[in-house]
């Protein structure tokens, strides 16, 4: 039987694998993690809009959000018009993080 914190140490742990690979690209930068959210993370990309991120991982059968979230205020805080967001869940595996932000890579290359 699972129970809230197992869910909650899992999640983090997804998160903690994500920020350690975001943070190895030096074109990702994580925008309003304040750690205590373990379930979402917003980022942006040097050069590539949001919206072209999600349809191509969505190409490849990963699924991230993109947009301004319902954030606006958010938006101008940070001065961009949107952001991708990686969700995180109970059935999400350290290695979907790990081949999505692989991903990120390959379409900063693109790009580039």
């Amino acid at each position: 039987m699972l129970f809230r914190s197992d869910i909650v140490l899992h999640e983090q742990g997804l998160m903690n694998t994500a920020i350690e690979a975001i943070q190895s690209y030096d074109f990702l930068q994580i925008l309003g993690y304040n750690g205590t959210n373990v379930s979402a993370l917003s980022f942006t990309m040097k050069g590539v809009h949001p919206h072209d991120i999600a349809s191509i991982l969505d190409k490849k059968g990963i699924c991230i959000r993109a947009g301004h979230h319902c954030a606006h205020p958010l938006m101008q805080f940070y001065k961009v018009s949107s952001t991708s967001r990686i969700s995180f869940a109970l059935y999400t595996t350290h290695d979907e993080i790990i081949q999505c932000i692989d991903e990120l890579a390959s379409i900063y290359a693109l790009f580039s």
